[in-house]
Parts: structure tokens; sequence; C-alpha cells
């Protein structure tokens, strides 16, 4: 064991408390750009969040080359459109740490004022926006969720829609 006194035992010797300084210094220097290299590193692909038991993906397609879509729908029996925005609610509440973030809905109230029965149209939906962003990295998923319509035969479904964005 390396001691830190001189020789004649009473002073300390400035020579080894530096070498001990410095090869601490370099093992924590080394460390953190580890575990900032492998944070970054992470970022480097869809963030992806669990969709809720009995959802099935029906699309997946890549919009751009760190870009994608992905589509699930779920049988109503289910789960009702509450219970799912439930879900997501959960998860962003994880990652962010604290419980005042939740799912938007758009409109607040109602339906959106070019929503028309039977048509296509979509009456309303809810937005969450899982953001994993960091330094020089992007790494967003927003997630939609649609009640179903009749026009599309989707009127017994809850839609999601995943929309991706991440770093390369």
């Amino acid at each position: 064991m390396m001691r830190f006194l001189k020789a004649d035992g009473d002073q300390i010797s400035v020579i080894r408390v530096g070498m001990v300084v410095a090869i601490v210094g370099i093992t924590a220097f080394v460390i953190i750009g580890a575990v900032f290299f492998i944070d970054q590193s992470s970022r480097r692909r869809p963030y992806h969040i669990p969709p809720p038991q009995g959802a099935a993906e029906y699309r997946n397609y890549a919009t751009g080359a760190a870009e994608q879509e992905i589509y699930y729908r779920i049988p109503r029996a289910q789960a009702s459109i509450d219970e799912v925005v439930a879900h997501y609610t959960e998860r962003l509440q994880a990652l962010e740490g604290t419980d005042e973030v939740e799912c938007k809905r758009f409109p607040a109230q109602g339906n959106f004022s070019n929503y028309v029965p039977g048509t296509t149209t979509v009456p309303y939906e809810y937005k969450c926006l899982f953001d994993r962003s960091s330094f020089n990295n992007v790494q967003v998923t927003e997630v939609l969720i649609q009640p179903g319509i009749d026009a599309m035969d989707t009127d017994s479904l809850v839609l999601i829609r995943y929309v991706q964005r991440w770093s390369r």
C-alpha cells in the first residue's frame, strides 16, 4: 500500500498525493465519458413504448432515414379509449418522473370543427409526447390515440399511431 508520508515519516509527500489524485481523476473521467457515450448511443434508435395488451400492429413504415410511423389497433371490447390513454399517461409519467404530465385531448371538449359523422373525419384525438432528446440527439415518439370511425369500418376499435424521430 502506498504511504503518503516521506521516508522520514513526518511530512506528506506531495508527489504521492498528486499521483493518487491524478489516478482517481483519470478513472472518473473515463467512467463519466463511457456513461455519456452509452447514453448518447441509446438515443440513436426509436424510443419504443410498449402498446397496451391486446393491441395489434397493422402497419409500420419508414418516413425518412431516422423517422418511422407504426400503427396499432385494439378492439374496444379489450380496452376503451380512456383505458388506452391511461396506459400511455402512466408510461409518460414514469418517463418524466412526475404525475404532472398527461396525454392531451384535442379539442379539449367536443369534436373537431371539421368532424362530420359518417365520413372519414376524426372526431377527436389524444396526443402523448415522449421526448428523450438530449445533448445533440433527438429521440421523440408522439403517440396519437383516436376512436375508430364508422366510414372506415373501425368504429369498434381504438386506433394508435406512433410517429417516431431519432438521431442517426
